[in-house]
């Protein structure tokens, strides 16, 4: 498995200097765990990097644009809670994507269709959903459950989308509880996002009107 850049940096730099951990540790003032775990897996508040970058006398920007690149490159909803890890792997970025794509759709296509028809007289992609009118019962049933499934799905697009960017770490530095938000904003993700909140809306709206004005 390829070594987390962050943490392979501050390697280099410590051994570049013929330092232990244990003496990196005495003079950035931190634990010598503290030093362990981020040359380990990268793992650091932003006051522990800039202790680190202060001790080799380099910018923290060199340190923090490393940090950045490597959560953009494994961007997925991670908790660390005291040294334990709970990743959810298979949350990924582009996971996260394809699935929202596919629960947005029939919200988005079903959006898209009446507004093409009653706004602007194109049926083509509403005719399809024309079965659902053919009879009054259909229709009941439809109203019933399409705002449930179009509604289900936008939500958990949304929520998914969103949880990808985010990484919440908890851990324990001299004897203090720290804790870590970190937010990296995935273009694809946003996309998702923004979209099926605007569909939401919409649809939310579209509900209401079925309940509370339509009938």
């Amino acid at each position: 498995m390829k070594q987390n850049q962050l943490a392979e940096k501050i390697k280099k730099l410590r051994t570049e200097k013929a330092w232990s951990q244990a003496h990196l540790a005495e003079v950035a003032s931190l634990s010598i765990r503290t030093v362990q775990r981020v040359e380990l897996d990268g793992k650091c508040s932003q006051e522990s990097l800039l202790a680190i970058a202060s001790a080799f006398d380099i910018d923290v920007k060199e340190l923090t644009a490393l940090l950045i690149k490597q959560l953009n490159a494994n961007a997925k909803f991670s908790f660390s809670v005291l040294g334990y890890d709970i990743n959810f792997g298979w949350l990924k970025s582009r996971t996260a994507f394809i699935a929202g794509l596919f629960l947005l759709f029939p919200a988005f296509y079903f959006i898209t269709a009446s507004v093409l028809k009653h706004n602007f007289g194109i049926e083509f992609l509403f005719n399809p959903l024309e079965i659902f009118y053919s009879s009054p019962e259909v229709l009941k049933y439809f109203n019933i459950l399409s705002p449930v499934i179009f509604l289900s799905g936008l939500i958990v697009a949304i929520v998914i989308n969103i949880l990808t960017m985010f990484s919440i770490k908890l851990w324990k530095e001299k004897n203090v509880i720290q804790s870590e938000l970190s937010f990296s904003p995935q273009g694809l993700n946003l996309t998702i996002t923004f979209v099926s909140v605007t569909s939401l809306m919409v649809m939310i709206i579209y509900v209401i009107v079925e309940i509370f004005i339509a009938r």
